[in-house]
């Protein structure tokens, strides 16, 4: 059989299952990006305005349980909304991972992390 027509057989269900998994790497990503960014004494983060904190906080944690109820109610919307679930989702995602690695990971071993003007 041909691929294409495979795809196009069966693109309802790819796109339920696509955003999906988006949905759910895209909740874990933001709770992860949480508390990597709120969890360390040494956040800037925490040196914002109270007002600040808490508009930061409030709408990544709606982001996240937004991306959850859709996991949850298996969603299947509009494939521009799973591309942007999909977007998003890489985004957050690589933000935790990167959050992670040079600011977390450095933190926990006692490592003075350096910030660069340039990040060449």
């Amino acid at each position: 059989m041909n691929i294409e027509k495979i795809i196009l057989e069966n693109a309802e269900g790819i796109k339920g299952w696509l955003n999906f998994s988006a949905s759910i790497v895209l909740s874990l990503a933001l709770g992860a990006f949480l508390i990597f960014v709120f969890g360390r004494d040494n956040s800037l983060a925490n040196r914002l305005p109270k007002h600040k904190t808490w508009m930061l906080k409030t709408g990544m944690s709606m982001c996240s349980a937004g991306a959850l109820l859709n996991a949850i109610t298996f969603s299947n919307p509009a494939w521009s909304e799973v591309l942007l679930n999909a977007g998003l989702c890489t985004v957050f995602a690589w933000a935790a991972w990167f959050h992670y690695v040079r600011f977390v990971k450095p933190w926990k071993n006692n490592k003075k992390v350096k910030v660069k003007k340039n990040l060449k």
